[in-house]
């Protein structure tokens, strides 16, 4: 099992974060709450082959991780960003794929556990996981040839974050993010904001996404999970079937994104 850093320095941060002002006291509310929900994943950091496989061989678009690596296409021997890399999962998975992968958080958990993460799976050497925040980073302009982020735009905010990641992509670089999307206030309600959701969070909208469509070459942006949306309160709803005929309405009827509550944004610069 991992060795967690001293919860006591963790204290002293926030404490020290308070004090200097909101934006560090926000810092270090969404650390220490990254902090505490890896932690509990420690003892869990073998290669999870399912969804490894959705990134490696991509079949079905009506699977979101599967729908973007397709469009992402081939990462072998490219310089990729895991921005916001969390636990070290899809860190692990690009590095498998033949990425040279940085990977970064603002959770020293998060960092700890990727850096083991990829070192027990055989990429460790291919890894280099650091703790840093991401709006905005301290990487010079043009340093990646890939950027991978997975829910963390909703945390920093889609305009701060995307024109980050195009300063950081080299001229046709590669962008692919999956987030969180709300644009109905009603919808939103069922999220259980108070226990697994942090105060800053604001989900991505359509009406920003067209607002940063003029900043890149090209910018795709697919909607997914309208009943799976639900997973997490009906355990029924988490099965492929589902997510099947999520996939058939948002084909068929394109205005019901406006209830999805997931997006898949592949770009390039």
């Amino acid at each position: 099992m991992a060795t967690m850093p001293n919860a006591s320095t963790h204290a002293d941060t926030a404490n020290c974060a308070t004090s200097q002002g909101p934006e560090q006291a926000r810092l270090a509310d969404e650390a220490r709450f990254a902090d505490q929900a890896y932690a509990r994943h420690a003892h869990n950091l073998l290669l999870n082959h399912i969804f490894y496989k959705k990134y490696a061989e991509p079949q079905y678009d009506w699977d979101w991780r599967q729908y973007g690596a397709k469009l992402l296409g081939s990462v072998k021997d490219c310089r990729v960003l895991d921005y916001g890399c969390g636990q070290g999962e899809e860190a692990t998975y690009l590095a498998k794929m033949g990425a040279h992968v940085t990977a970064i958080d603002i959770s020293p958990v998060g960092v700890q556990l990727t850096k083991e993460r990829a070192k027990l799976n055989g990429v460790g050497d291919r890894v280099n996981a650091m703790l840093m925040r991401c709006d905005p980073t301290e990487f010079p302009s043009e340093s990646f040839d890939v950027i991978h982020g997975f829910g963390i735009l909703h945390h920093i905010g889609l305009q701060i974050g995307m024109m980050e990641i195009k300063r950081l992509l080299r001229p046709g670089g590669r962008g692919l993010f999956f987030e969180h999307m709300g644009n109905s206030k009603t919808i939103e309600r069922l999220r259980p904001k108070e226990k697994d959701y942090t105060k800053g969070e604001r989900p991505v909208t359509w009406k920003e996404i067209q607002e940063i469509r003029p900043e890149f070459s090209r910018l795709v942006a697919r909607p997914f999970h309208i009943a799976s949306r639900l997973r997490k309160r009906v355990q029924v709803l988490n099965r492929p079937v589902v997510k099947r005929v999520d996939h058939a309405i948002l084909s068929a009827l394109p205005f019901m994104r406006h209830f999805a509550s997931g997006m898949v944004i592949y770009l390039e610069k």
